[in-house]
């Protein structure tokens, strides 16, 4: 049996409130961010089968982002409503809900629930996921209908890199 990897994905740092929330964009740190987490799933190749996303402006530029990154088609991110705001719950119909022919699935989403995933999958501590953060679960199952509490193993997480500003003075 080969086992399943969910791919759970922070968006990147996003611009202040004010502004409906759904529509914050990617700060140019967040643009850095989402797009080193790409080249990083790339080299390690990461490639998702599926990428879904919340219907946040900001989680759709990180999964456009990442997706450039690793050749994944950016027409082919599957938005879900029900990740914007979302519970464990959520998450969980959403992965429950995934086609078995998906071997390596990425949720592009928001905190806190970005960070209480990985708690529930694994039952074991966790603390927060930063921003274009990413931790890979395993999950020993054939079919995405089977994960529930407690099934997943962490794999490993990515942070992003510190981001220097340019000086616009040395431009």
């Amino acid at each position: 049996m080969e086992p399943k990897t969910l791919l759970i994905i922070r968006h990147g740092e996003a611009t202040a409130e004010g502004e409906s929330d759904l529509l914050r964009r990617l700060t140019e740190k967040g643009v850095f961010e989402a797009k080193s987490l790409g080249e990083r799933l790339r080299v390690k190749q990461a490639i998702p089968d599926l990428i879904v996303c919340s219907p946040a402006v900001r989680t759709q530029l990180t999964a456009m982002l990442v997706a450039k990154a690793v050749g994944y088609s950016p027409l082919s991110i599957k938005e879900a409503p029900a990740l914007y705001g979302a519970t464990p719950r959520t998450y969980l119909e959403v992965i429950n809900g995934t086609d078995d022919a998906v071997k390596v699935l990425a949720i592009v989403g928001h905190n806190p629930v970005s960070s209480a995933m990985p708690v529930y999958l694994t039952q074991k501590p966790f603390g927060t996921l930063p921003t274009a953060g990413c931790v890979a679960i395993e999950i020993k199952t054939e079919r995405w209908a089977y994960v529930s509490l407690g099934t997943g193993t962490t794999k490993w997480q990515f942070q992003p890199p510190p981001f220097i500003r340019p000086d616009p003075g040395n431009a």
